[in-house]
């Protein structure tokens, strides 16, 4: 009942100006028409499961015009069921800002506030990017504008993750990843490729066309393969990343693997094509292995 709430607003502020779209063309299409329909100099987000600190728009309105940036972000509390954490959790620079977006997003949308000039010229958002849209973004401002930033280090939004969120899609990931991919992967070193490998290898979403591509495209050097089995093993050495491991790649039942590892040491190896991963289960009852 978004209209009628919104009509009780406009009759009490005579600058809201309210757009009802019936057909549905994704986030990203509906904020760039948003930001062409602007006529200020500034430009904020907030999407439906987010909440603005009262003091949010006049705090980082402060700050950067006291700098005179191009944009500004601050931090974000995410609530996600019964856990919640901060991102980021400490005051970023412009070194730290750039070799961390090699590797993944610390800056949300809604935490955004960004000169009207500035968003137009990077070239808005990428209205293919199904997810990640927000790091695409940032990643031209930094990389190929090279725009001026300042961070507000204070939570001012709160993010509440719905079970049907876009976040928790791991199709829409691997897709994002698989577009990002091909337009700045020769910006991105090959140590952060590896983790953005592991990161895939991860997710729910290898299992597809777009997680196969990207697979197929890096796992066939045998370094490379050799760099992301290292990744594993300096990073997930806990059991409880061994058996989500497990759980993701052989999509078996979590009580069987649980009970499987508590008697059994698993070592978890990853050696040769995509086949490899398909065929894992039917080798596990041939073989009579305990793990592949």
């Amino acid at each position: 009942d978004t209209a009628t709430l919104v009509a009780k607003y406009q009759k009490k502020y005579d600058n809201i100006i309210y757009f009802d779209n019936m057909d549905n063309k994704g986030a990203c299409a509906r904020r760039n028409e948003g930001i062409k329909y602007s006529t200020g100099a500034y430009i904020a987000f907030i999407d439906s499961d987010n909440y603005w600190h009262p003091e949010k728009l006049k705090k980082q309105m402060t700050v950067l015009q006291k700098n005179d940036c191009d944009f500004c972000f601050c931090n974000v509390k995410i609530i996600d069921g019964n856990s919640s954490f901060i991102v980021p959790k400490q005051l970023i620079e412009k070194e730290f800002l750039c070799k961390k977006l090699l590797r993944e997003n610390i800056i949300d949308t809604n935490s955004l506030l960004i000169t009207k000039d500035k968003i137009i010229k990077a070239g808005l958002f990428d209205e293919e990017m199904p997810r990640l849209q927000d790091y695409e973004l940032v990643f031209r401002l930094i990389y190929n504008e090279n725009a001026k930033f300042c961070h507000l280090n204070e939570v001012l939004v709160t993010n509440n993750l719905q079970k049907d969120s876009i976040t928790k899609n791991s199709k829409l990931y691997v897709k994002a990843l698989s577009i990002f991919l091909n337009k700045h992967g020769q910006l991105i070193p090959e140590e952060d490729k590896v983790v953005w490998v592991a990161k895939l290898l991860l997710s729910n979403g290898w299992n597809t066309n777009e997680g196969r591509y990207v697979l197929n495209n890096t796992l066939n050097d045998s370094i490379f393969c050799c760099k992301v089995l290292n990744y594993f093993v300096d990073v997930f050495t806990s059991s409880r990343y061994e058996i989500d491991i497990l759980n993701k790649w052989t999509d078996a039942d979590w009580n069987i693997i649980k009970k499987v590892k508590e008697s059994v040491n698993i070592p978890v190896i990853g050696n040769g094509d995509i086949k490899t991963c398909y065929d894992a289960k039917k080798m596990i009852e041939q073989t009579g292995c305990d793990a592949v």
